[in-house]
């Protein structure tokens, strides 16, 4: 509960980019300044093309980067506005501030016959021409605070906000504002957890140690159920065939399946090691860092 925390130090750190090949060698680096804000940054690069795209925020000076992969030269630039929030309706209601930011990751969707790069702000979701920066559509729903990334199922984005904030579905393909057009549906308050969930079939799995099932059309929500021997997350779900792994912040790896149906646990095990990161497939294998040493876990 964020109430009961201290005030957080504003914190400066640089948001440096940098390319390698197999051989461990640097072929380009990029400083693009530093990131202010009391939580630093949380979003990984996107490819597309000959374009690596960065979400450099968020907090003053925040912006998103389309870098030439080969040479790190920028392509285009999007300064993110100063966003006005109005009275909070997520967990710092009734205060007169609260954090402001996103810390997702953004997404590639088409919209028809065109490509999409969508990504959720504080406030609203907005999709751009990822190869001109140019914005497409703007759909608004969101709380001040978003952890998670967005997350597709055909020509649905859903946008979840953080710390029981607000989420959203919207079809693509749109142009302008698009709330009032292509907004599927609107949760005020909806908990949707740190991490971004997995969608298999109709259903939305998401929620970190908590699980929540939801249908992806219309919101609703189906089961909810908690994992065994789990503690809070903050990772971001599998998903591999029907089977999703969550990991937890003690280190423990639940695998359940996506079933509409209930809570269905295939597997469990424990790391005994903290943890704030996700599961990596390699392979036939999965890696984990955790705060004490890097994983590679897998049979034969």
């Amino acid at each position: 509960d964020h109430r009961d925390l201290p005030s957080f130090p504003t914190r400066r750190s640089s948001d440096l980019v940098a390319a390698y090949d197999f051989d461990g060698k640097q072929l380009w680096h990029r400083d693009l300044g530093p990131v202010v804000h009391e939580w630093g940054t949380s979003s990984s690069p996107v490819l597309h093309g000959d374009l690596a795209i960065i979400y450099h925020g968020p907090g003053e000076g925040a912006a998103l980067y389309a870098l030439n992969k080969n040479t790190g030269e920028t392509v285009w630039k999007w300064d993110e506005p100063k966003w006005v929030t109005g009275p909070r309706t997520d967990g710092f209601a009734g205060k007169d501030d609260g954090i402001i930011g996103a810390f997702s990751t953004p997404i590639l969707v088409k919209g028809g016959d065109r490509d999409e790069l969508v990504m959720s702000f504080p406030m609203e979701m907005k999709a751009f021409d990822p190869k001109t920066g140019d914005i497409l559509w703007t759909c608004a729903g969101l709380n001040p605070l978003v952890y998670a990334s967005p997350i597709a199922a055909g020509d649905i984005v859903i946008a979840m906000g953080g710390y029981y904030g607000n989420s959203i579905a919207v079809k693509t393909g749109g142009s302008g504002d698009v709330t009032a057009t292509h907004r599927l549906w609107h949760e005020v308050r909806h908990n949707g957890g740190i991490g971004t969930g997995v969608i298999h079939g109709d259903y939305y799995y998401y929620g970190g140690s908590v699980v929540s099932c939801m249908e992806i059309k219309t919101g609703k929500e189906v089961w909810k159920a908690r994992l065994p021997d789990a503690g809070g997350s903050w990772g971001s779900y599998l998903l591999s065939g029907d089977r999703i792994y969550a990991l937890s912040q003690k280190g423990s790896t639940a695998v359940f399946r996506a079933n509409p149906e209930k809570l269905e646990v295939l597997a469990q095990s424990d790391l005994g090691e903290h943890t704030n990161s996700s599961p990596v497939p390699a392979g036939k294998s999965l890696i984990i860092r955790t705060h004490e040493a890097l994983w590679c876990i897998g049979g034969e």
